[in-house]
């Protein structure tokens, strides 16, 4: 993978695709021939040492590509067949059953809005919070982060919230602590599931068009093995204010092009809709909505044109493969997550 970027960038395969293409694919194909082995391997080597590899994330996409996404779910095992008996104090059964079927169908869910106005009089006090730039963040680790009062949209358009200033928050703590993520996380994925990544964050309008950015169409492949995404809205989003996009075709039925892990243009991705004869999907919805995804499909934030837009997010994974270091916490002493290892890594 590392050879083939080095040729074809994601720069020149954004701007130059139709010409580009069909070369990527070759070279991915002659590049990728002992990818499935390699990645039994190191996976094999994870769950008996829980040693990751520095290349994973290139170890899954070259998997990927040579399997057309379906290495997923040949090498992972059923990990617990356990089952949630507490009910949700968010949501009802119904509406957890509803979430999860049209999750399965379709890759996307709105769960529900959240009709506590005290949960959700606290969650809006993260909106004031210190922010650092999405230029600066690096990695999981939040040392050396240059925190400013307030985001400045001249500077960057996306600013996100120290994820362990919002683990703190009271409100975080009961969305965490209730069940219905749970339940719709190891139902939807076979298994046990515990959050390996917190973000909250701002998006603003921008002028430049930028090649890098959440905004292109991709799938997600450094987040774990098998994963799922939760959001919250804590502000109002329409079409115009940069809703979550998603394609919802399965992976199965997705080209083999698109697991070669670099960010795909409007026009590949209309393409392919017209040939699958479907429709985007848009997270759009009033604040206090929480809604799921399946980020392995083909999905991006759109571009914010109008006001801005404010969102929490969690990632569900079965486990830690896929990330070179865990992410960990550090969480203050009455924190009602610190002892919840079966919830969050701390």
């Amino acid at each position: 993978m590392n050879f083939v970027r080095k040729i074809l960038t994601q720069e020149r395969m954004f701007k130059h695709n139709l010409i580009l293409s069909p070369i990527e694919f070759a070279l991915f194909w002659l590049t990728t021939y002992r990818a499935l082995k390699k990645f039994k391997v190191t996976y094999h080597l994870y769950k008996k040492d829980k040693i990751v590899p520095s290349d994973v994330a290139s170890i899954i996409i070259n998997a990927n590509f040579r399997s057309r996404g379906q290495i997923r779910q040949q090498i992972r095992s059923r990990i617990s067949n356990s089952v949630i008996k507490k009910e949700s104090n968010l949501f009802s059964e119904e509406d957890i059953e509803r979430a999860l079927s049209e999750l399965k169908t379709k890759g996307f869910a709105r769960i529900g809005i959240i009709n506590d106005p005290n949960l959700l009089s606290e969650l809006y006090k993260l909106e004031n919070a210190p922010v650092y730039s999405s230029r600066i963040y690096k990695s999981s680790g939040r040392k050396n982060i240059r925190f400013q009062d307030e985001p400045n949209p001249d500077l960057d358009h996306i600013w996100y919230v120290d994820p362990e200033l919002a683990l703190n928050n009271s409100s975080v703590q009961q969305l965490i602590l209730d069940t219905f993520w749970k339940k719709i996380a190891d139902n939807y994925l076979g298994a046990e599931t515990r959050i390996s990544a917190l973000r909250c964050w701002h998006s603003f309008p921008h002028k430049a068009k930028e090649i890098f950015s959440p905004e292109n169409w991709h799938l997600d492949a450094a987040d774990g093995l098998s994963f799922i995404k939760f959001f919250v809205l804590l502000t109002d989003v329409n079409e115009k204010s940069g809703p979550t996009a998603i394609v919802p075709i399965p992976a199965s039925e997705l080209p083999r092009k698109f697991y070669t892990g670099r960010r795909f243009s409007d026009s590949e991705v209309n393409k392919l809709l017209k040939s699958k004869k479907s429709n985007v999907l848009k997270a759009t919805g009033e604040k206090g909505l929480i809604y799921v995804a399946d980020t392995r499909l083909l999905h991006r934030g759109l571009p914010v044109e109008e006001g801005n837009r404010f969102i929490l997010n969690w990632t569900c994974s079965v486990d830690s493969f896929g990330t070179v270091e865990n992410e960990k916490y550090n969480l203050s002493c009455n924190n009602l997550l610190r002892d919840r290892k079966d919830l969050i890594e701390v």
